[in-house]
């Protein structure tokens, strides 16, 4: 009976285990102020549009509001305007024009970094250092 009793509560403990580690943590999160694209993991894309390096810039602001600028190889930059919303650490939006972003993001911040993965499918992950968006850098 005792033997069974621990088997219970440690297969208790694993489940409970199991159920945290899915979670979408409701923990606050500061993804407020610029960000500069440093690194890709593609599960379906490539980074590179055909052998163009794909530049990204992108500024969160405190209403609510967000700007991208976005450079394929050596061309101008495209900016991207629109609204984000971040519930517990997922983070979702809409452009201007009314279309949605193509996924949610599961969100982190560390060490000056975000890291966002699509999300629910986490096969995507984009990783921004902290940066200082000039006009010298995003010439339009």
């Amino acid at each position: 009976m005792v033997m069974m009793k621990r088997f219970l509560a440690l297969l208790a403990g694993f489940l409970l285990l199991g159920v945290s580690c899915n979670k979408v943590d409701d923990a606050p999160l500061n993804i407020i102020g610029d960000w500069e694209l440093s690194s890709v993991e593609f599960a379906t894309r490539s980074a590179m549009v055909g052998n163009e390096t794909v530049t990204i810039y992108l500024r969160f602001s405190q209403n609510g509001s967000f700007a991208m600028w976005q450079q394929k190889g050596a061309g101008r930059f495209q900016k991207y305007e629109g609204m984000w919303v971040l519930s517990g650490n997922v983070l979702s939006g809409i452009y201007s024009d009314g279309k949605e972003w193509s996924s949610e993001y599961l969100v982190e911040t560390k060490d000056g970094h975000l890291t966002m993965r699509t999300y629910p499918d986490k096969k995507d992950t984009y990783i921004y250092e902290t940066s200082t968006i000039t006009d010298n850098k995003i010439k339009l």
